[in-house]
């Protein structure tokens, strides 16, 4: 990947138009001398924040400007606006979560960065649930429904049709779900596309019963952390991530080889708001109820592949004790809960409480999974040397970057595979390709996510931002 990089401003220019089959925005010549100069490795790499603007280039600038109006008017607690006037960069500094536009402000401070920004306001979503999911009829709105937008609550409740919406009618997502066989990922973008899955409406809690959610179904350009495939908030780097860039010590951390050879994972019941009905259907509590001692034991199905391209199939069945010394998975805290459910939880999964960070460098295996909505722990797992098993529906901007099977092993939702997997690597073989793995995640942070990196992903993309109410552009 980092051979075919752009080596030139040319370049980079000639490979925005064959990507995007448009003209780069103002500045971007400006802004490839900078990621050149500071030696960004993947140039190139920005296909999915790029995309992610596509709707609104639908819309035109003086609707856009009239959705920005309302929504500046309606000052929700959630939103901070950021607005750029003659490079000055300013921030409604009262909310409590203003610092999202506090460290918007530091990565675009620089004067060879302020001299690129273009006048504009910025709209940042600081909760983890996404919040556009834009509804067809709406896709290029008038001035009059530009001026009537409305967030909707759907927290606690049901919304699967509501984030469905867009997905085309002959898609899977329309048919009643079926039993999912169990293989591992071979196609993340394919595992991630929740209109091809219509198990997720029970496998994920932000699909079953979101704990907190207000969706707006007309092009708001608006800024998340992270978002599912049918959702179109524009995505940025998470402050959440650079607020925690110095978690993981190296002290604190040990080499692969006095690591044990076991999978970890403790973590609160976020995800969704639990009930009676669903609790045991959130993706937290189902993957740790399925692998705590207290559960079984049962039978799994462990897998082979005859080929790489290939299905997987059964090849044996073993019973749980055999594999059980292989899990340390557990819940911190019992959350997000009626009465009810709480009691039932606690009975279930016994809240074991909070551990340190470092806890988790002990383990050669390191589960990461969505809470509410993006993991705030991926990073500092990342660097810590273990490997890192990532379960996610949710797309953010670095997904660009990182190569499934190189720098993470991806789960399916449904996760059933984590017992052969987990098998697998408490071989020789499977050793090998872990301590590979977590070589290759740690050297990641180290070579794509310096500061830097941050900077000038966020300036890129302010740039392109500055496009859609660019009328020359």
């Amino acid at each position: 990947m980092v051979s075919r990089q752009s080596k030139t401003v040319e370049e980079a220019i000639t490979e925005y138009h064959r990507r995007y089959f448009r003209a780069p925005p103002t500045g971007f010549d400006s802004w490839a001398q900078l990621a050149l100069d500071n030696d960004m490795l993947l140039i190139d790499e920005f296909d999915g924040m790029t995309k992610a603007f596509e709707p609104y280039q639908q819309v035109g600038p003086n609707v856009l400007a009239k959705i920005l109006e309302r929504v500046l008017d309606m000052d929700l607690d959630d939103l901070v606006i950021v607005k750029i006037e003659n490079s000055q960069i300013t921030s409604s500094s009262d909310k409590f979560w203003n610092y999202h536009g506090e460290y918007l402000h530091d990565w675009l401070a620089k004067p060879l960065y302020k001299e690129l920004l273009p006048n504009l306001t910025i709209i940042l979503n600081t909760f983890d649930e996404p919040k556009v999911v834009i509804d067809s009829k709406y896709a290029q709105p008038t001035l009059d429904q530009a001026s009537n937008i409305q967030f909707t609550n759907f927290g606690k409740t049901h919304p699967w049709s509501r984030m469905t919406l867009n997905c085309p009618g002959a898609s899977p997502v329309s048919e009643v779900a079926e039993h999912i066989a169990v293989e591992f990922v071979a196609d993340l973008t394919q595992t991630q596309d929740v209109c091809q899955h219509r198990e997720y409406e029970k496998l994920h809690g932000f699909f079953n019963t979101p704990g907190n959610l207000n969706l707006v179904d007309l092009p708001v350009p608006l800024f998340s952390q992270a978002r599912p495939s049918t959702f179109h908030d524009l995505m940025y780097p998470s402050p959440y991530y650079e607020a925690h860039r110095d978690d993981y010590n190296e002290e604190k951390g040990f080499p692969w080889d006095q690591k044990r050879t076991s999978l970890y994972w403790r973590g609160s019941t976020t995800g969704g708001y639990n009930t009676i009905e669903n609790w045991q259907e959130m993706h937290r509590q189902r993957l740790v109820l399925s692998t705590i001692p207290q559960n079984g034991p049962y039978n799994i199905t462990l897998l082979e592949q005859k080929t790489s391209r290939s299905s997987w199939n059964p090849y044996r069945t073993i019973s749980t004790p055999k594999l059980q010394g292989l899990f340390e998975t557990s819940v911190s805290e019992v959350v997000q809960c009626d009465e009810e459910a709480c009691d039932e939880l606690k009975a279930a999964l016994p809240p074991e409480g909070s551990q340190p960070d470092s806890a988790s460098y002990h383990h050669k295996y390191v589960l990461d999974m969505d809470g509410n909505g993006f993991s705030g722990r991926y990073y500092r797992i990342l660097r810590s040397r273990s490997a890192v098993i990532k379960q996610t529906l949710l797309k953010e901007w670095h997904d660009d970057w990182l190569v499934p099977w190189y720098h993470f092993i991806p789960l399916s939702m449904q996760g059933s595979e984590v017992w052969e997997m987990m098998r697998f690597f408490s071989t020789d073989e499977g050793d090998e390709i872990g301590a590979a793995i977590a070589e290759s995640s740690s050297r990641w942070t180290e070579t794509n996510l310096r500061k830097v990196d941050v900077e000038l992903v966020t300036l890129r993309l302010i740039l392109e931002y500055g496009a859609l109410f660019d009328r020359k552009q």
